[in-house]
């Protein structure tokens, strides 16, 4: 044993991932009665430690070409983003929304991003890639929360997440049912709220941007240390 390293944290309540707020490293020593060693006084990690450890675990990521609608790529952040386009939505037939079920609507463009295996979702406003400062809105859809995460419920998501797959998350995200609004707030500007809108778009070609609720910039969302912050 060379050195061992102890994490500290807590568990999310949200979604059970693990948090690590503060790890140490610390020497093993010879214990005097024998048997396992006695590890020293811990030290905090440094930059260096881990550019070391990274380097010895050959942990970096290969090397990738990434398509153009790809904006972040890490080991624990994917975004990427899709043009509008016209799907259809299906909806619970125990929800208000059981007479939309099945028809086809204009969608806006969306940023789609996947952190430690959970999907998020944004719409976008424009038709071009994104940059740091654009603007992010809300996603008008239901199961879906203010700072853009998705209640995956049943939703089949794959189990990883790849430059061959990436598809394949919007597929499972709307392919799955909606069922219930998961804000407090209204999740579009349209004057007869969430039910009207997508009503009213049934079989329209373009989704009116202007009824898009406006979040924050895309770098402050996703381009620093907390993401997903709302």
């Amino acid at each position: 044993m060379v050195s061992a390293i102890l994490l500290y944290g807590s568990k999310d309540a949200l979604y059970g991932n693990q948090k690590i707020r503060l790890a140490t490293v610390h020497t093993p020593e010879a214990n005097p009665a024998g048997g396992l060693p006695i590890l020293s006084e811990g030290q905090p990690i440094s930059k260096a430690f881990l550019e070391t450890l990274s380097r010895s675990l050959q942990s970096e990521l290969p090397a990738a070409w990434l398509p153009e609608n790809v904006l972040i790529w890490s080991q624990r952040l994917a975004a990427w983003w899709e043009p509008a386009r016209i799907r259809p939505m299906f909806f619970s037939p125990e929800s208000d929304g059981k007479t939309l079920d099945g028809k086809l609507y204009p969608h806006p463009a969306l940023l789609f991003a996947v952190r430690d295996g959970h999907l998020s979702v944004w719409a976008l406003a424009g038709k071009t890639r994104p940059t740091p400062n654009t603007q992010l809105f809300q996603a008008p859809y239901w199961n879906t929360y203010e700072h853009g995460e998705v209640c995956h419920g049943s939703m089949q998501t794959p189990r990883s997440v790849d430059l061959d797959n990436l598809r394949q998350w919007p597929d499972a995200y709307f392919n799955s049912r909606f069922t219930h609004t998961n804000l407090q707030r209204s999740l579009c500007r349209h004057p007869e709220g969430f039910l009207g809108m997508w009503r009213d778009l049934a079989g329209r070609k373009r989704f009116p941007v202007e009824y898009l609720v406006a979040k924050r910039p895309l770098r402050e969302t996703l381009c620093q240390h907390n993401a997903y912050t709302g």
